[in-house]
């Protein structure tokens, strides 16, 4: 099924300049996948009450034009596929036209709070994995999960710590908030024509995250790691 929600460009979505940016866009994104969950009846709340939650992988996001101020959009999301340890789904942002503006690809493992692993996928999850058939992804250019990063070129930026403002119901930072990390060290909002984003490690309160950037003609790599020197997630943002 595709599942949909109705929005519009907050005040507090906006960049400098009017236009929601990508960690807007991603906020988007992540609110239309725990909004498909709570309406059939598999809510963040629900599934933390027998210790299990949804884990994002990875992102690909594409974006062809970033919304103005106070626009209405639609967020749609649908299940696409899964294999042994993801669900694939598939996003998009269509403005008041009906034009398609964003749309993505991402990964999910459904995971035992309690152990840390991936739990089996198909543990009470029939209905928010009610797949569309696989000749109704997305038509888009899907890149690997993996982002291949420079071996050298990477500066430092300033060390961020992590305060309560990060966290979600999942008691660690939210898969959005690293692109706010990130944008903060950075002194600028962000509005790549694609951005891919890999997670690898939790972030909690007491943590301090560093972001490295490496700066290319076409594209920047971004690569945040906390204080013991481990990567919680890699970005690549196409300019």
């Amino acid at each position: 099924m595709i599942y949909s929600y109705d929005t519009r460009v907050g005040f507090d979505k906006l960049g400098p300049d009017g236009r929601a940016d990508i960690g807007s866009i991603l906020d988007y994104l992540n609110e239309c996948c725990f909004f498909h969950g709570q309406d059939v009846g598999r809510g963040i709340y629900d599934t933390l009450a027998y210790d299990r939650t949804w884990m994002t992988i990875s992102w690909q996001v594409v974006v062809d034009r970033y919304p103005n101020a106070f626009e209405r959009l639609k967020v749609s999301t649908m299940g696409v596929g899964c294999d042994r340890l993801y669900a694939h789904r598939n996003h998009f942002i269509t403005d008041e036209s009906g034009e398609m503006i964003v749309k993505s690809f991402s990964l999910w493992t459904w995971t035992n709070m309690k152990t840390g692993h991936p739990a089996n996928l198909q543990e009470e999850q029939d209905a928010y994995l009610d797949f569309q058939p696989e000749t109704e992804r997305l038509e888009m250019d899907y890149a690997p999960r993996k982002i291949r990063l420079p071996k050298e070129g990477f500066a430092p930026l300033d060390p961020i710590p992590v305060t309560g403002r990060f966290l979600d119901a999942n008691g660690h930072v939210n898969n959005s908030r690293f692109l706010d990390v990130a944008e903060e060290a950075a002194g600028r909002k962000f509005y790549p024509r694609q951005i891919r984003i890999e997670y690898k490690a939790q972030a909690f309160v007491g943590d301090v995250i560093t972001t490295e950037v490496c700066e290319e003609p076409d594209r920047d790599f971004y690569v945040l790691k906390n204080q013991n020197g481990d990567v919680c997630c890699s970005m690549e943002l196409l300019k």
